[in-house]
């Protein structure tokens, strides 16, 4: 039979998160295999060890509860103004959400985004407007400096400036061109 998992901890069912906390941390600091060299610790670290995971998630702590109650001689939790009514689930705003009343279409749920996406989204776009305004500018000077090169008679060194501005300008036209084929904006 597998023991209760309050009493391996050596805590009430009523104990707080923070003392099933404390429990844990003692007792793994004394039936930890390196630090307790007897033959019964690894197992008793490995049993403290389960139980914490049960009991410190509040989800796997409340079934536990509702399985174990009758044999310790407890009722289940259940609240007593609804007996029978299943057990809510909170979801996060960011998941669902409900179109307010008056608008468009009612009672419509909608799937919101995830506002961490939302912000890789907005940083994607700035970076990307970053490196068109550079290139733009790097590629008009490099243009600039060129035709003045040209104009002082200089032509290998002109051409070439001139050349690396057109080039510039033809790799963001690339860029641009995968951007839009690769991620297309929603």
């Amino acid at each position: 039979m597998v023991r209760d998992l309050y009493l391996v901890l050596g805590v009430k069912p009523t104990a707080s998160a923070d003392a099933i906390k404390r429990a844990y941390r003692r007792l793994v600091k004394r039936y930890h295999p390196d630090v307790n060299k007897a033959r019964t610790a690894k197992e008793m670290f490995l049993e403290v060890k389960e139980a914490y995971e049960v009991l410190s998630n509040p989800l796997f702590r409340r079934e536990y509860d509702e399985r174990t109650a009758p044999q310790r001689g407890e009722m289940p939790y259940r609240p007593p103004q609804w007996p029978g009514t299943p057990r809510k689930v909170r979801v996060p705003e960011s998941y669902v959400r409900v179109s307010p009343p008056f608008s468009g279409s009612r009672d419509r749920m909608e799937t919101a985004r995830d506002r961490s996406m939302a912000r890789r989204t907005l940083a994607a776009k700035f970076i990307w407007r970053a490196y068109v305004v550079t290139v733009v500018s790097m590629s008009g000077t490099l243009g600039v400096f060129g035709g003045y090169l040209l104009s002082m008679g200089v032509a290998f060194q002109g051409g070439v400036t001139v050349g690396a501005a057109v080039m510039m300008l033809a790799l963001l036209l690339i860029a641009w061109l995968a951007k839009g084929v690769m991620a297309p904006e929603l």
